[in-house]
């Protein structure tokens, strides 16, 4: 018995054919063909031709009967043939392992236990003797020949998953229809060879057939098509932790130059402060010198009425051009508040940026504790990142 496999490469626009999935690219882009071809009937065999979907069956014997034995036994006539079956052949030859073609006056029936090469176009099917098959390629009786070729593809493929519209263009490409396609499908899952899940609500594992799903790789892979939320889950959260550190990172510097700003504001209320602190020091010890070594109260009574007269009145002044009490707190504070904000002006610098810069760091990680939440962590067993271990409301030591 013969065992006859190619490798078929269609495209779209150039003659191969190409997955969309975003896989790397194996043996992806390949179905295999395994058609077995009786030894004692060497003139009847069964191609996958280019130019006609599923198996093409091909029959020396019945073929060209104005033709002697011989030539119908011929390397030619077999070529002919193919060529007459499928018209968008044009490229046809028989070669040995070696690479040397074999003549078109060669007998088939003689050259039948020879390994050969057969090219269509740019498909290369290979014919092996018997006995040099694997015994993975050995099939059970019960199975149809295009099964047994969809499931040996499924056994050498390289790759953890397929789409379900390469499944099916495969499945086609061996004659089978939508149906059987199902039926093989449904086969292969009872089997433990593929696992499809066609009533998921992920439309990534919908379309998705994981090969081989008790192995190590696959099941990881299935894992992972299975909880894709999850696995979003766990890089969302990263992403949101090292958002964390680069927003902590802005809010030190936001927050040493708003320090360094409010200290300078302070500077030249502090000053008034002192100022009037030594006028007032002053101005009553001058009163008592006056008082007791220089005049007496009798002279001095009437100036300390045009004293308490004058403060009444500018404090009167005040609150008309503030609107607030001449008092020592209002006065500091007003100062203060427009030498903040000539200095805010000068530098350019937005205080509302350190408020809003610890508002969303305070947002960040209440999201990130909920992610953690969804992925099953608990926040008192695991140790807090940098982001975490950085106090908000604590301005820099060297502030």
């Amino acid at each position: 018995m013969l065992h006859l496999r190619g490798v078929f490469c269609r495209s779209v626009g150039a003659g191969r054919f190409y997955s969309n999935l975003n896989l790397p690219i194996k043996t992806s882009d390949m179905i295999e063909f395994a058609v077995r071809v009786k030894v004692s009937e060497p003139l009847s065999f069964t191609l996958p031709l280019p130019g006609r979907p599923g198996l093409t069956r091909v029959d020396l014997e019945h073929t060209g009967a104005s033709k002697s034995t011989s030539e119908r036994e011929s390397v030619g006539h077999f070529i002919a043939t193919l060529k007459e079956l499928d018209p968008t052949l044009t490229t046809v030859s028989l070669t040995t392992m070696d690479g040397v073609t074999v003549s078109k006056c060669a007998s088939l029936r003689a050259l039948a236990p020879v390994p050969l090469l057969l090219r269509l176009n740019t498909a290369t099917l290979e014919l092996e003797k018997e006995g040099s098959v694997d015994l993975d390629d050995t099939m059970n009786e019960s199975e149809s020949s295009a099964f047994g070729t969809v499931k040996r593809y499924i056994e050498r493929d390289t790759r953890t998953s397929i789409p379900i519209d390469q499944f099916y263009h495969m499945c086609k490409n061996v004659g089978a229809d939508d149906s059987t396609s199902k039926k093989w499908l449904a086969e292969f899952q009872r089997r433990n060879l593929v696992l499809h899940y066609d009533q998921s609500k992920d439309e990534a594992l919908r379309n998705t057939v994981i090969l081989r799903p008790n192995k190590g790789d696959s099941l990881a892979a299935f894992q992972s098509a299975l909880d894709p939320v999850l696995y979003n889950l766990k890089h969302v959260r990263m992403a949101k932790e090292s958002e964390i550190l680069d927003v902590t990172e802005e809010w030190r510097k936001l927050a040493i130059i708003d320090t360094e700003l409010k200290t300078a504001a302070k500077k030249a209320p502090n000053a008034k402060k002192w100022a009037g602190l030594a006028f007032i020091a002053s101005f009553y010890t001058g009163m008592g010198y006056l008082v007791w070594d220089v005049y007496s109260w009798d002279v001095m009574e009437p100036i300390s009425y045009f004293v308490g007269f004058s403060a009444v009145l500018g404090g009167s002044f005040y609150h008309t051009l503030t609107r607030r009490d001449a008092q020592y707190t209002n006065m500091w504070t007003r100062d203060y508040e427009k030498g903040l904000a000539r200095l805010q002006a000068e530098k350019k610098f937005d205080p509302s940026a350190v408020q809003a810069a610890e508002a969303m760091i305070q947002a960040m990680k209440r999201d990130v504790q909920v992610l953690r939440l969804l992925e099953g962590k608990s926040p008192e067993k695991k140790k807090d990142d940098k982001s975490s271990a950085v106090g908000i409301a604590a301005v820099p030591a060297k502030l």
